[in-house]
């Protein structure tokens, strides 16, 4: 590079080629109407934009523009670069190949040791992945403006990406307002620790639903019943968050006027588990919209196992609504449905596959049904996709009962065995990290054998 000794150049390129951004070092334009022209550009470079560096040197950063790049932002970089100005935008480039991608352009001016400005650094960020998740959030904006409850997405860095018309409402913040900003502000100060204790669930098992004062911009609060979920990449890794709520002041009303009736307690409770239920079944026809828009059987499964996720927290609410007791769940029932959904998804209604059920009826508290079902959920479709999908025949035990206070449920095949020296404390797939992660939640034991077949046996206090 000019203006570096040669020990110099040698340690700036070696440095640079270590960065996971695409680096480029262009020579600012002398004056208006002349090019800038590209001096250095890292190994990065080319798996970005197609081109190889010795390609690109010499050349004007426009190789990498068409005719249908943003020409009012080519404008101002050019400008920017004219007047030793710094500059960050996002804008969409082409490959060579020409297809498009997306990047955050950072452009910082160089100073020589003369202290004048010559050149420019352009750190190239790739956040195609990104875009592409917002432009799929905008395809089913139509869909979440139609829900009456507040929906937000949130980026992975928990900034506000998607803000629905009846957020508006609820808030009274506009889309406008709070795109690109936090939303903890929406916090009522006194119920702090339950959004911290909500932050804390969503890590350890990607989810968290529960009753929370929210504040809205004129600085009043209400009580909310919020259901919050981590949303997943095809890697496993976190992209985002969504979070549904529900303004439940006037079912609080009515729930202070009539608390000393039973009868009419129950039937609010019933409404809310009523909406959340609807509120879950609508996210799970999302996932299942989006998978049917994807020909990648990998993010098929995956969008399919969020969405039997999603459809087993359901379940809990659907039988609460149901149910004459709102405080316990009748187990034995849920469990046997969730064995016919998930054989139903993975093996088909012809299945050949043996179920052989031995339950009880065992009913467990409210606030150890969805943990569980969700963990019961994990072991099912582990024992139906990894165990006994493509055998040409099987079986598959299940059996749920309950003795001296403690709930033991065991889920068993005789298909796939698992791997030799397994461990739930090694293992990488976001199913097994979740049956980790619950079995702690319950306060439960979870105890697995491969001999003479796949079983894994699960005790907690119910």
């Amino acid at each position: 590079m000019k203006g570096l000794s040669s020990l110099d150049s040698q340690l700036f390129s070696v440095a640079v080629e270590h960065f996971k951004d695409a680096i480029l070092i262009i020579r600012k334009p002398e004056s208006a109407g002349v090019e800038p022209v590209i001096e250095y550009a890292n190994a990065r470079v080319e798996q970005l934009t197609g081109y190889s560096p010795e390609e690109l040197v010499g050349k004007s950063p426009k190789i990498l523009n068409s005719e249908e790049s943003d020409h009012e932002r080519l404008d101002e970089i050019y400008k920017a670069m004219l007047n030793d100005e710094s500059f960050c935008a996002e804008m969409k480039n082409y490959h060579r190949d020409g297809s498009p991608y997306w990047v955050e352009i950072t452009l910082t001016p160089l100073r020589t040791q003369n202290a004048s400005f010559t050149h420019y650094m352009s750190v190239n960020r790739d956040i195609t992945r990104q875009r592409n998740v917002q432009n799929t959030m905008l395809l089913h904006a139509s869909v979440l403006d139609q829900i009456q409850n507040g929906v937000v997405v949130l980026d992975k860095n928990q900034k506000v990406m998607y803000w629905n018309d009846a957020a508006e409402r609820l808030y009274q913040y506009t889309a406008k307002e709070m795109m690109g900003n936090k939303a903890g502000k929406l916090t009522y100060h006194e119920d702090s620790h339950i959004a911290n204790a909500a932050v804390k669930a969503m890590i350890e098992t990607g989810q968290w639903e529960g009753e929370i004062r929210l504040e809205r911009k004129d600085g009043t609060c209400f009580p909310a019943l919020v259901s919050n979920r981590k949303l997943l990449g095809d890697d496993e890794e976190v992209i985002g968050y969504i979070g549904v709520s529900t303004d439940i002041s006037y079912l609080k009303k009515i729930q202070d006027e009539l608390e000393e009736s039973l009868s009419e307690k129950e039937v609010l409770l019933k409404e809310i588990h009523h909406r959340v239920k609807n509120n879950m079944q609508v996210i799970s026809s999302l996932l299942f919209l989006q998978s049917m828009q994807t020909d990648d059987k990998l993010i098929q499964d995956i969008l399919i196992e969020s969405q039997n996720r999603v459809r087993s927290m359901s379940m809990v609410h659907e039988k609460l609504y149901r149910s004459t007791n709102l405080s316990r769940i009748a187990f034995d029932d849920y469990i046997i449905e969730l064995t016919g959904d998930q054989m139903n998804t993975w093996l088909g209604k012809d299945s050949v596959v043996q179920k052989h059920f031995d339950v009880d009826y065992v009913e467990i508290d409210i606030d150890k049904a969805i943990p569980c079902g969700l963990l019961v959920n994990e072991l099912i479709s582990n024992a139906v996709k990894h165990g006994l999908k493509h055998q040409p025949s099987g079986n598959l035990w299940l059996s749920l009962h309950k003795n001296d206070g403690k709930v033991r449920i065991t889920v068993g095949n005789d298909g796939n065995k698992l791997p030799e020296g397994f461990t739930l404390e090694h293992t990488d797939t976001l199913g097994m990290q979740l049956i980790d992660s619950l079995t702690r939640q319950l306060d439960g034991t979870l105890k697995y054998s491969r001999d003479p077949h796949t079983l894994f046996e699960l005790e907690f206090t119910g």
